[in-house]
């Protein structure tokens, strides 16, 4: 076999097989994305997947002329982990920009072949980046929810009406989770379209145990 058909036979290895079965986000997607660490010129997109996926943000100031970005980790694209984050650099203070998160399920991923599954995409939400003279806004700050389910069902119907410019779930927000679905399940709950996937979701696990010194006994 000479080289030529060496390389032939390597590309076709390398084939990657496809289909383009649409699914619904819940399908694929964990909850809704949210918005953190938001500054002048950038956002980073948060979501969780069920599984390992080719997933993507696209981004533009409007749904039409969009471009996309990755999570790239050491030039590859981060596919095995359910914790997804997309950092979105090089935007405009004060512009406002539309965003869906688009994923891909991947059924078989070895090195000479690659098979991909069900394909979906979120709606588009809407965020604006605060500029330099930026001097009004409306924060959030929710404090001992503790995780009870009716308390956030009914802050989540607050935050609807109230439409803030940022979010910080503060201490004891969280209860003590068994496993790392819990808190996705949580944030899922106060993620409403209205709420984390179009402004910035600022948390912190803190819990009066861990911000207090033990008293001696």
């Amino acid at each position: 076999m000479n080289i030529r058909r060496k390389i032939i036979a390597a590309v076709g290895l390398c084939f990657c097989a496809g289909t383009l079965s649409a699914a619904q986000p819940q399908d694929i997607l964990w909850g809704l994305p949210y918005l953190q660490n938001m500054t002048t010129d950038g956002v980073t997109v948060m979501y969780q997947s069920r599984g390992s996926v080719r997933s993507w943000v696209e981004i533009g100031t409007d749904s039409l002329h969009t471009q996309k970005y990755r999570q790239l980790r050491g030039g590859q694209e981060v596919v095995h982990d359910l914790e997804h984050r997309v950092r979105l650099d090089g935007l405009q203070p004060g512009q406002t920009y539309y965003y869906r998160v688009c994923a891909q399920e991947i059924t078989k991923n070895q090195s000479y072949s690659k098979a991909f599954g069900r394909s979906t995409a979120t709606p588009f939400y809407r965020f604006t980046l605060p500029a330099d003279t930026t001097r009004h806004f409306t924060a959030i700050i929710l404090n001992d929810l503790h995780g009870v389910q009716a308390v956030i069902n009914s802050v989540a119907a607050c935050l609807d009406s109230i439409q803030p410019d940022l979010i910080f779930l503060n201490g004891d927000c969280l209860s003590e989770p068994a496993d790392k679905t819990k808190p996705s399940v949580w944030y899922r709950d106060l993620s409403s379209p209205s709420t984390a996937s179009n402004v910035p979701l600022c948390s912190s696990v803190a819990t009066m145990k861990s911000a207090m010194p033990t008293p001696r006994v």
